[in-house]
């Protein structure tokens, strides 16, 4: 819960500046913020793996109580995988700034 609070003080526009980076999937089932959220999820769950997420996103509540704190669904970690590949490095770094 410390980490969804901190996120909303110190990054409120996050999930519209996620939302604002390119989408090169032709059919997709989660939006931008919601795959580069999961994607950054991993790191804050300190997830050594995308199986590792995806293993933990599929036990009990944990997609209720995500979708609570961070206002998104929990994609698969492949999804993200994906997203990340195709996404220009540029718009990451722009993201960063």
């Amino acid at each position: 819960m410390q980490t969804a609070i901190a996120l909303r003080r110190h990054f409120p526009k996050l999930l519209e500046m996620l939302s604002s980076l390119p989408d090169y999937r032709k059919f997709p089932d989660y939006k931008t913020e919601e795959v580069l959220m999961a994607a950054i999820a991993i790191f804050l769950f300190k997830r050594g793996s995308r199986n590792g997420m995806d293993n933990l996103s599929r036990k009990g509540q944990f997609a209720i109580n995500y979708r609570r704190m961070f206002g998104c669904r929990i994609p698969d970690m492949d999804t993200c995988d994906k997203l990340l590949r195709r996404l220009p490095q540029e718009s990451l770094e722009k993201l960063k700034q």
